[in-house]
This record gives C-alpha cells, sequence and structure tokens, in this order.
C-alpha cells in the first residue's frame, strides 16, 4: 500500500491554536482510546501510564505541542508532541497506531517538515536502549544517534526497569533534511 494513498488530516494544539477536543470524535479522549485499544500507551509513556484524564490535561498543555494525523473516517493514525522547547528546539515524541501503520514513515516527514516550516531547527529523541524498532524508525526519517544516557530510562509496565536511554538528534536546518527520503516517493510495505 502507497503511504501517500491514505487520505488524512492533521489536528494540533499549539499555544495560540487549539483544534483537539478534550473528548469525541477527533479528540485527545479518542486518542487515548485507540492507543489503549492498540496497546501502546505503556511503549509511549514507558515511565508511567496517565489516566484518561490526565492523558488529556497533559496534551493540553501550553509547554507541549500536541498533533494528530486522522484518516478521513476520523480513525487516529498518530500522536506527535514536541516539548522542553528552548530556542527554536525540543524533544520529539512521536507514536503511530495500529491504522498508522502503513503511512507511518511518510506521516513523520509531514509532522517534521511542518516543524521545520514552523520555525523548529532541531529536536532531540531520547528512546529506550529496549525499544529497537522505535530507534529504527527514528533513524529511518533522520534522526542520528548521538549516544547512550546509563540508567536514563524507566519502564514502568516491566516493573519499574531502569535501562539506558538512546539520544537521537534531528538537524532541520541542513539541506539534506529537506531531501531525506522525498515524502512523495515513500511508500510502506
Amino acid at each position: 500500500m502507497k503511504a501517500s494513498s491514505v487520505p488524512h488530516f492533521w489536528l494540533c494544539d499549539v499555544p495560540g491554536t487549539r483544534s483537539l477536543d478534550p473528548d469525541g470524535p477527533l479528540s485527545l479522549g479518542a486518542l487515548h482510546d485507540a492507543m489503549a485499544a492498540d496497546r501502546l500507551l505503556d511503549v509511549f509513556f514507558y515511565d508511567g501510564v496517565p489516566s484518561r484524564s490526565d492523558f488529556i490535561r497533559l496534551f493540553q498543555s501550553d509547554e507541549r505541542w500536541t498533533y494528530a494525523a486522522f484518516r478521513e473516517d476520523g480513525r487516529p493514525l498518530v500522536l506527535a508532541a514536541v516539548t522542553g522547547m528552548t530556542g527554536k528546539s525540543g524533544l520529539a515524541h512521536f507514536c503511530y497506531l495500529r491504522a498508522g501503520l502503513a503511512p507511518a514513515q511518510l506521516l513523520a516527514r509531514e509532522w517534521l517538515l511542518m516543524l521545520a516550516e514552523g520555525g523548529m531547527r532541531s529536536l532531540l529523541g531520547l528512546t529506550p536502549a529496549p525499544f529497537r524498532h522505535a530507534l529504527a524508525f527514528a533513524e529511518s526519517v533522520g534522526f542520528r544517534r548521538l549516544g547512550r544516557l546509563p540508567g536514563a530510562c524507566v519502564l514502568a509496565a516491566r516493573r519499574n526497569r531502569v535501562c539506558d536511554g538512546v539520544l537521537t538528534m534531528l538537524d532541520m536546518t541542513r539541506d539534506e533534511f529537506f531531501r531525506y527520503g522525498d515524502a512523495a516517493s515513500m511508500s510502506a510495505e
């Protein structure tokens, strides 16, 4: 299936723009419920899963720029966020849901290009070292590994196991960023 063949749209909650309702269709509540159904909450929130109401409150915070992609029928595809902004940099968080698996790379690149066009210059990621699939995905959309941070992550779903975190970075100022993986030609198997 070609990634670009999945009709979709983006909604965002950033300072000055609030397009995600707390509940109902196309809402933070719907995103929470879809992530719970896909068993992704303990992956995205590896350090502790918030309740539904805390999830909504967390993603409505002005300290967190929240983005979500939905299929035309309203089914959630992606939840993404930027936190810890300093200057024109921030910490990236990205999770594709089961419905977003096929177009995940394309959706990630669209989100990253939106951020770059909005002035973001670099993003950092911190991923638990055991989450090799997430690290491979980050690298597939242009992030590069900077190093390991010993003991940086606590995996709540695994009895609070402490593990290393892998620090990744995406430099959005380089020409290669805009050429990387030409989003229009990306496809998923």
